[in-house]
């Protein structure tokens, strides 16, 4: 795996190295360098935790640990664990979740409010993503 050198850096920005940051957290430093090493995706609680600790808002630390194209699918793993999980909580076919994701299909705005409700962020966080 490669190294999230951004992350890296906004970590470095607040303290002095992982070790001191994992300790704020209450987290042993490996855990922090198995994220920071792209070997373990972090799940909500924990993107919440290290946005708290590095003071940054969690769209921040989102765009620092995904590419622009990963971003939604990233979003649904964290909340739902699954796309199929995530397409029943919004009331769609698995098919048409998975287009939306890969970019073979566009939301309508009806749509993207009903993934800004059920995955519980912002229209405009997900505009962000779509129009990119």
């Amino acid at each position: 795996m490669k190294k999230n050198e951004k992350l890296s850096a906004l970590i470095y920005t607040r303290y002095k190295s992982e070790s001191a940051c994992a300790k704020a957290m209450g987290w042993p430093r490996q855990r922090l360098n198995r994220i920071t090493m792209g070997e373990k995706i972090p799940d909500i609680a924990e993107l919440n935790l290290l946005a708290n600790v590095l003071q940054v808002p969690l769209s921040q630390l989102l765009d620092v640990m995904t590419h622009k194209d990963e971003k939604l699918a990233n979003l649904i793993y964290m909340k739902f664990k699954s796309e199929s999980a995530c397409a029943e909580a919004m009331g769609w076919e698995t098919e048409h979740l998975k287009n939306i994701i890969s970019g073979k299909e566009i939301p309508d705005v009806a749509e993207i409010n009903v993934m800004s409700r059920t995955l519980q962020v912002s229209v405009g966080y997900l505009a962000d993503i779509f129009l990119s």
